[in-house]
């Protein structure tokens, strides 16, 4: 079905439709035509329209002011557009002007500033100015013409009639569709006849006058308008808070009166909404007070259509607007136009939604005690600030009145409630007969409560279920039918579950099973509550009251009740008491006979193999058990160990920890009582079906579990409380028992073990040699084991075998002499760990030697990680060993295999001190060792050479503590040692150095080399400094004059080959060219290439002997790389030609400039282009590049498909003289020009290397870097 549209929604529409028209129009007219601005009339126009807007004159209807006269003036004279443009900004300066004082003390003054109503006010005037001015001649308006006068009234014949008309219309419409509440038509027709009539006139007049006095005319009309807008307005607010007054005082008095006459709720709720009936004309109204400790809200009274309605009780929820107002304390409103709010109203569900609401605080003693609202269901209705007012007046009076009727009505009914609790309280406990008891409880909550039925469920905690023991009212269906329940249903036993009582105001709320619901509704319950019954022992069950109507608990009557259940669970449990107490006490009796006769027995056999069967026996006893076990926990082979059973048909000796329900016993340390053994998930049937309930109680001690008990019964749920209780109590004595007999062993054992490892003590204490450290060993390993055949063997590292130092024992089991290491195979492995090994299988052969009678045991001899040797143990093989003998033994060969170590260890260190010495003065270095305190801690005997001083008087000695000759004999100044010494404290690390030092010793110079070098620990820590001092003197000497003969020699060489390239160059030049034959000429290009190969030879000699010296100076100059190397090729084009190779030239041009000596560059690149043309094959390519690689250097690469370079070569071949063997290029070098590479590319701060082209490619690739300058 469609839904109807409401007369608000078509209204709105209406009003939008008529703003968006007027606006249209007015942006049309602005666009096509270009009006003339006449800003001092724009503004007053939008000046008197703006107050028009903030004083509204409401003359009879909405929306009808005397401003469409000052409009209508202003478009006649103006033109439409700017009288519209000025409309709008008056509009909004009015909105403005309200919007700001909105939060000052006048905002009840002022209009309601809606988007609607603004919206058709612009609309209601700027529709008729442009309809009836949208010819040209109006556009501009009429003082854009001469002759304004003459010609006005026929030019302004037409829009005179046609706006009032077009005016009239649109207000007609509105009116139409709204009706507004105390207007009638005759109130239109009034001022239609009085405004829009004489609206010709009066404007017509306004023109005419206009051309004498200007502006002054549309003044006058504004401020006549705008003075009597002010004081209409200021008219009908006055009234309007009057007549407000006057009702409220009149409300006020009618209610204080019924107030002061009354203390009942119901009478004070009655005559509030009398008064609200009457005040705001609605018939739907509703008070709301909160409960703070149910954190619920409830309605004392709630009337919708004039009927009185029975509202549920709510949790107090944040998104309602009934809750906002009690949690703000600030009154709420919100009308038809706000609709989207209507879902927080509040209200209980229904088909019915408000269209209007509000509500105020109610509060008494400065606190909010509840909400009064009033609502209405009509699509067009609203309330006011002056409504929300009126009503919270209401509230003021009504909530201290509410707040003491309901004070006195808690009081009453608590006072009745607390005297029939005591009575009924001091009736129930005058008896302890508990089906007494029971049936008085049921029938005295009914009084109490209210209630029609009641019911008492009590828990059976021994069969986990819970029952009926009493119920009232009930038919015996409900009693068969909920006789009983398992303690484990969820929904049932919520009561218990969270101690707090339950309660169901009606059956619709309620998540119960549908059984149970089903019994209720055929009882006629309609709503319940449930309360936990408490005792100091616990809850014991909960008491249940049914009523036949829905229920609403109050907080009172929920204490009442649930004070009442537990006075009622403290006297069923007397009487429960009462009745088992001569049973317990019997039972209990004859429980602490059994436990002092089992004290006893148990006191005497400590040491006894009868103790477990004792322990069974009492077991079964007392509980009637038909099958039992008892077992010890084995921890790390994770089993239990059968000790004592009984009634099994097949008896076991021991299983795994995770097996059965006894196992899990053990694993969680939790007693296991199951009366229904069937359904256990793990459990192990070994009775054949006949067992029906099983008892598993750990043995524990001091949080560590020592066995299990295990019982089991062909009865179902067998096991009540009071067995569990004392098989318990048995199973701690028990444990105690266990634990005594296991601390006698265990002291017996342990006496045993300190005996035989102090006698080892003393005697590797006595005598560490090695002998005796092998003796003590064989001894001790006979005294553990006197039946087993003792081997000791060493190992030996280097080759890789044990060899058997030493053997003891029975003589028929023969040892075999070594044990390669290689055949042991994964024994190998094993012998690496310090845990005994057991050898069996095809391993065994390899130790037994042949002996076919015994098992191997073996104990590696490992201390500190390092491999000493192994004992190896031949014995019976019917022997079992303990795991307390293992432990001995392997504490035996612990503490032997570091005596055995130190005694070893201490042998290598005697010896390879002296070795060490030996080499130390052997060598002709000097060696000096300083710690990281700076102290010297080795020297040898060639410092003494150095110094003169003794090595012992170096020795220990701090190296500040030396004399400076000392000190200079080791090249350093006592500052430079205070430096080293502070880093070597500071833990810094040194760099490596290799200094020459020169000294003169009696006329004579002597020159040393001094390498330093850190010592490095455990750990990558410093353990000291190294010097090494060297007599190089000779070697300084012969150097010396290497260079002197190498320098003369190149001098010497330098003249004739000038002279003979001089001489070649004047008789190549006296022969004319008409004269020279092909071989003349080739002699002289013969000539010339080895005179040019000689002289670069010889330059490059002289550069290099520079360069090692220092006394080569570089010539720096700014030069472009690309430039560089392109000349460099184009010097070799024709001999590339003639190999036939390639050159690729991929320097870029953009590069970076370099900084340096261009000439010695030059020959470096032309160095490393003749090497590759002498070995890249025919057909080959040679490709120089270049790229920037960071640190303001440029990496050049030169790079050849040659042989390559070997990887031996590739650090050697920079060296003089250097070659590569079985490597022969086109030409025969001279092994010069990388050296000469090196050194020049060295000297401007770069590198040279040589790197392999990856495969399958082959060649090598050259490499050096130079600095650029950064731009």
């Amino acid at each position: 079905m469609r839904k109807r549209i409401s007369s608000k929604t078509i209204v709105r529409f209406y009003r939008f439709a008529v703003a968006a028209f007027g606006l249209g129009a007015l942006i049309g007219l602005t666009l096509k035509y270009q009006p003339t601005l006449n800003w001092p009339a724009a503004v007053i126009i939008a000046i008197v329209v703006g107050l028009q807007v903030v004083f509204p004159t409401r003359l009879a209807i909405p929306n009808f002011s005397l401003v469409h006269l000052m409009i209508f003036s202003g478009g006649l004279l103006y033109g439409p557009i700017l009288t519209g443009w000025a409309v709008i900004m008056g509009i909004t300066a009015g909105i403005t002007a309200i919007k700001l004082f909105e939060a000052s003390q006048y905002r009840n003054r002022l209009p309601e500033a809606t988007l609607e109503n603004t919206a058709f006010t612009a609309g209601l005037l700027i529709v008729p100015l442009c309809a009836a001015m949208f010819s040209p001649i109006w556009i501009q308006g009429l003082l854009s013409y001469h002759q304004v006068v003459e010609q006005s009234w026929y030019v302004s014949a037409a829009p005179l009639l046609l706006f009032p008309a077009l005016h009239t219309v649109l207000l007609a419409v509105d009116f139409l569709l709204q009706c507004p509440k105390g207007t009638t038509w005759r109130d239109f027709y009034l001022l239609f006849g009085v405004l829009e009539i004489l609206l010709p006139p009066i404007v017509f007049g306004s023109v005419v006058i206009y051309a004498q006095i200007d502006l002054m005319i549309l003044a006058t009309i504004g401020m006549i308008i705008s003075v009597q807008a002010f004081f209409i307005h200021r008219f009908n607010t006055a009234r309007t808070d009057l007549e407000r007054r006057v009702r409220e005082l009149s409300v006020i008095n009618q209610l204080s009166v019924t107030l002061s006459s009354t203390l009942e709720l119901e009478d004070l709720l009655s005559a509030i909404q009398q008064q609200v009936s009457r005040l705001f004309g609605v018939d739907n109204f509703y008070v709301a007070l909160t409960n703070e400790e149910r954190r619920q809200l409830w309605y004392p009274l709630a009337v919708k259509r004039g009927q009185r309605c029975s509202w549920a009780a709510r949790k107090i929820l944040p998104d309602r607007l009934t809750d906002k107002v009690i949690h703000e304390g600030k009154h709420l409103i919100y009308s038809s136009g706000k609709r989207e709010q209507q879902f927080l109203a509040g209200l209980p569900p229904s088909d019915e939604e408000p269209y209007a609401w509000m509500g105020v605080p109610m509060i008494s003693a400065d606190k909010i005690i509840g909400c009064l609202a009033v609502f209405s269901l009509s699509p067009d209705s609203s309330f006011s600030e002056d409504d929300v007012s009126l009503l919270s007046t209401l509230s003021a009076q009504a909530s201290v009145a509410a707040e003491n009727a309901l004070l006195f009505q808690r009081e009453q009914l608590k006072a009745t409630q607390m005297e029939n609790l005591n009575r009924i309280t001091a009736l129930i406990s005058a008896s302890l007969d508990q089906k007494e008891v029971l049936s008085q409880v049921c029938k005295a909550v009914v009084d109490v409560g209210g209630a029609q039925r009641s019911a008492i469920f009590l828990l059976d905690p021994q069969y986990g279920h819970v029952y009926l023991a009493k119920a009232f009212g009930l038919s015996e269906r409900f009693e068969l039918e909920n006789a009983t329940f398992s303690s484990g249903h969820n929904e049932r036993m919520r009561c218990l579950r969270t101690g707090r009582p339950v309660l169901l105001p009606n059956m619709t709320a309620t998540l119960m099973e549908l059984a149970y619901q089903d019994s209720l509704k055929r009882e006629g319950v309609n709503g319940y509550g449930e309360f936990p019954m408490i005792t100091p022992d616990g809850r014991i069950g909960f008491l249940a009251v049914y009523y036949d109507a829905q229920h609403t608990f109050q907080q009172d009557e929920e204490d009442l009740l649930q004070a009442f259940a537990s006075q009622a669970a403290l006297s069923v449990s007397n009487a429960r008491l009462y009745a088992n107490t001569d049973l317990a006490l019997q039972r209990r009796v004859n429980q602490l006979s059994i436990l002092e006769a089992v004290g006893r027995e148990f006191s005497a056999a400590i040491s006894s193999d009868r103790l477990f069967d004792l322990i069974l026996n009492y077991a079964f006893e007392f509980t009637n058990s038909n099958f039992g076990e008892f077992s010890l926990y084995n921890e790390m082979e994770q089993t239990l160990e059968v000790k004592a059973s009984r009634g099994y048909p097949e008896n076991r000796t021991h299983f795994s920890v995770l097996e059965g329900l006894a196992g899990k016993a053990v694993v969680t340390k939790q007693s296991i009582n199951s009366g229904e053994i069937s359904a256990e998930q793990g459990y192990i049937d070994l009775t054949g079906g006949k067992a029906q309930s099983k008892l598993c109680i750990p043995l524990l001690h001091e949080g560590r579990v020592l066995g299990v008990l295990t019982l089991e019964s062909e009865k179902r749920n067998a096991y009540s409380t009071n067995d569990h209780s004392f098989i318990n109590q048995l199973a701690n004595q028990a444990a105690v028992v266990v634990v005594n007999a296991e601390l006698y062993v265990e002291s017996q054992r342990r006496l045993r073990e300190q005996s035989i490892l102090y006698l080892v003590s003393q005697s590797l204490v006595s005598n560490p040699g090695f002998d005796t450290v092998v003796q003590t060993l064989t001894r001790s390993m006979e005294s553990v084991l006197p039946a087993s055949r003792v081997g000791i063997y060493l190992w030996d590292a280097a080759e890789k075998v044990y060899t058997l130092s030493h053997s003891s024992g029975r003589p028929e089991c023969s040892l075999p002499a070594e044990l390669e290491d290689r055949k042991l195979v994964k024994t190998s492995r094993m012998l690496e760990n310090t845990s005994p090994l057991w050898v069996e299988g095809k391993r065994q052969l390899e130790l037994v030697g042949g002996c076919t009678e015994c098992s191997v045991l073996v104990f590696p001899l490992i201390a500190s990680k390092q491999r000493l040797g192994l004992v190896l143990l031949h014995l019976p093989k019917d022997l079992q060993v303990r795991e307390e003998e293992l432990q001995l033994m392997r504490a035996v060969v612990s503490q032997v295999a570091i005596s055995l170590q130190n005694a070893l260890l201490f042998s290598y260190v005697t010896q390879g001190r002296d070795r060490l010495a030996a080499i130390i003065n052997s060598v002709g270095e000097g060696i000096l060792m300083v710690d990281m305190a700076g102290r010297i801690v080795l020297v040898n005997e060639v410092i003494q050479k150095f110094t003169g001083l003794p090595c012992d008087e170096l020795l220990e000695q701090n190296l500040l503590s030396l004399s400076d000759n000392v000190l200079d004999t080791f090249g350093f100044k006592r500052v430079e040692a205070e430096g080293i010494v502070q880093t070597l404290a500071a833990g810094k690390e040194i760099q490596p150095q290799k200094t020459i030092i020169s000294l003169v010793d009696q006329g004579a110079e002597r020159v040393l080399e001094r390498v330093t070098v850190q010592v490095e620990g455990q750990e990558d820590a410093g353990a000291g400094w190294l010097i090494v001092l060297r007599d190089v003197t000779e070697e300084h000497q012969i150097a010396q004059a290497r260079e002197l003969l190498t320098g003369t020699l190149i001098h010497d060489l330098r003249s004739p080959i000038s002279a003979v390239i001089g001489a070649v160059d004047i008789l190549e030049s006296s022969i004319t060219t008409e004269k020279r034959d092909y071989m003349v000429t080739q002699a002289f290009q013969v000539i010339n290439s080895s005179n040019a190969r000689v002289l670069g030879l010889v330059e490059s000699l002289l550069d290099i002997a520079k360069m090692q010296s220092g006394k080569m100076e570089l010539t720096l100059t700014k030069f472009n790389l690309h430039h560089l190397t392109k000349t460099v090729l184009t010097g070799f084009d024709n001999q590339a030609n003639e190999y036939e190779v390639t050159f690729d030239d991929r320097v870029p041009d953009d590069i970076l400039e370099i900084c340096g000596d261009q000439s010695k560059i030059i020959r470096v690149i032309e160095n490393l282009i003749d090497n590759a043309l002498k070995f890249t094959p025919a057909g080959g390519n040679i490709t120089v590049t270049s790229e920037l690689i960071g640190n303001g250097m440029v990496a050049v690469k030169i790079i050849d498909s040659g042989p390559g370079i070997p990887v031996e070569y590739r650090e050697k071949i920079f060296d003089r003289f250097t070659q590569i063997p079985h490597q022969r290029g086109r030409r025969r070098g001279s092994g010069l020009g990388l050296t000469f590479c090196r050194m020049a590319v060295e000297a401007h701060r770069g590198k040279i290397w040589v790197e392999e082209r990856p495969a399958p490619e082959t060649g090598s690739i050259f490499v050096f870097t130079l600095p650029v300058i950064d731009q």
